[in-house]
């Protein structure tokens, strides 16, 4: 998005295992390039010794440092701290981006409370942040973060091209795309609830999308399930086109979170022309309204089957053509494009200031 306006250069470094799915590899294209690497993780010692030259090699590999107009940080981490350090000696503007579940589980305020009170102070002296939703940024301050230039920059979708499904209530085909952590994702819960649909609505079928530790656990629900193991399909981890590809055979998404800072995944699916049920669980809250979708409280597997019901039933109430238009503006590139230029604009006359 940000490379439509701007020379992009991005240094990601994680380890080994953690990003199965790998399109880029030190790739250039247009404005954008990706530096990436990979460090072992079975050692402690060695893998922070790896990711500290890692980190080196990729600082001297960055062209036309003179040309740098900020440094953005994304997700808040050891690369905050080295952006920041950064920012003070090429005497660069410097951005945070954020939209970790961390601050919305509350996991972030298990982290040491040196490295807490670190992050907040960088975090405050930047020179313009932003985060996905309005939820995340009232998590955040909950959790003591804050900053005079925030900025909300939602995710973005292309348009999607694809054909409807036939509309039969009775051959319905929902969709989950998701990491497979239950205690996030709630899939176990999306699982009893289709179990119920189905009997009343046996010809139903659920594709579900993704890997996590919890993916196992999962499978074996179904398989010691005779009714479910016959409709349900888990795919495993796929890349983005493929999910893509797979809204054409499939009615309906469903979120049944109970944490999400955005949902991509909606704004997926309503490009695609597709309805959504999601829980109110953050992010979605502030992407559904009642004519695109249902929202329903967490945890409440009643609504849950509710809402299937009915969305099956009165599936021509959401035609593919208005669920499009409704997310094009809201979630398009030039719209999230502007935001970003706002901000880095902002960010500049910050630091001159």
């Amino acid at each position: 998005c940000i490379a439509k306006n701007y020379e992009v250069e991005v240094i990601h470094i994680c380890a080994e295992g953690k990003n199965i799915i790998r399109p880029f590899d030190n790739e250039k294209e247009s404005n954008f390039i990706l530096q990436q690497y990979y460090y072992p993780s079975r050692n402690l010692i060695w893998s922070i010794l790896m990711q500290c030259a890692l980190y080196l090699k990729a600082i001297w590999r960055i062209k036309n440092k003179k040309k740098i107009i900020a440094l953005h940080s994304y997700i808040i981490g050891r690369s905050t701290i080295i952006s920041f350090l950064l920012s003070k000696i090429w005497q660069k503007p410097f951005v945070i981006s954020e939209q970790h579940s961390a601050f919305a589980t509350g996991k972030f305020n298990m982290k040491p409370w040196l490295l807490r009170k670190l992050y907040r102070k960088i975090f405050k002296k930047a020179d313009a942040v932003s985060t996905v939703s309005i939820f995340l940024k009232t998590k955040m301050e909950a959790s003591a973060f804050d900053n005079v230039n925030w900025f909300i920059t939602p995710n973005v979708v292309h348009e999607i091209s694809n054909q409807d499904p036939p509309i039969d209530p009775f051959q319905f085909k929902w969709l989950v795309v998701a990491d497979l952590v239950d205690e996030i994702k709630n899939i176990s819960g999306t699982l009893k609830a289709f179990h119920k649909v189905l009997e009343t609505l046996p010809h139903h079928s659920l594709t579900i999308v993704g890997g996590g530790k919890d993916a196992k656990r999962l499978l074996d629900m179904v398989n010691s399930d005779l009714i479910l193991k016959e409709k349900v399909i888990f795919t495993g981890l796929l890349p983005n086109h493929r999910v893509l590809e797979l809204l054409n055979y499939h009615h309906a998404i469903i979120v049944n979170s109970r944490f999400e800072t955005f949902s991509a995944i909606c704004i997926e699916s309503l490009a695609a022309g597709r309805p959504v049920i999601a829980t109110r669980c953050g992010g979605p809250n502030e992407i559904l309204d009642s004519s695109v979708g249902i929202l329903i409280d967490v945890d409440a597997n009643d609504q849950l089957i509710k809402a299937m019901h009915s969305m099956s039933s009165n599936y021509s109430q959401y035609p593919s053509q208005v669920l499009k238009k409704y997310i094009q503006h809201r979630y398009s590139f030039s719209h999230c494009n502007r935001i970003f230029g706002d901000m880095y604009q902002k960010a500049i006359a910050n630091y001159d200031a």
